[in-house]
């Protein structure tokens, strides 16, 4: 089953903050660092896509999710490498 095109531009905006802040393995972002990529109100992401890019990112292991952000894992931290 093949990723919907506006969740995979989600999943990609999301890893793209982590390489933006040179993130590696175990590196820890706030909800709020990920600005328009990750929209996050009352502990709830608000947009549909970014919703289900968040859940694909950590249901493939690219990062796990905490009550106040998101550690990138080894898997997530490998990917990085190959975004555009």
């Amino acid at each position: 089953m093949s990723m919907d095109p506006a969740v995979r531009k989600a999943a990609i905006a999301i890893l793209r903050v982590f390489r933006e802040k040179d993130a590696s393995e175990g590196t820890f972002l706030h909800f709020s660092e990920f600005g328009s990529a990750l929209r996050v109100a009352a502990g709830h992401v608000k947009h549909e896509n970014q919703r289900e890019a968040l859940f694909h990112l950590r249901d493939e292991g690219y990062v796990d999710v905490g009550d106040a952000g998101l550690t990138l894992t080894a898997r997530g931290a490998e990917a990085l490498g190959r975004l555009r």
